[in-house]
């Protein structure tokens, strides 16, 4: 999936902060936002629109 309408720049922003998102969490957790999220598994191939997704799911995990 690639988001033509956004810049390159974006989406290296976008994994870099999804490895900061995913980095303190217990394996756990971890493992469990990769399987709601499953493109955050292969880092390299992740876009905003996936780091959007994590964040929602990041919150709901807080929020429960």
């Amino acid at each position: 999936q690639y988001n033509c309408d956004l810049s390159a720049s974006y989406n290296i922003g976008a994994r870099y902060f999804i490895r900061e998102l995913l980095k303190p969490l217990p394996e756990t957790e971890r493992s469990s936002l990769e399987a709601k999220v499953p493109a955050v598994k292969r880092r390299t191939s992740c876009v905003y629109a996936d780091l959007r997704k994590l964040y929602v799911e990041v919150n709901n995990l807080k929020a429960a």
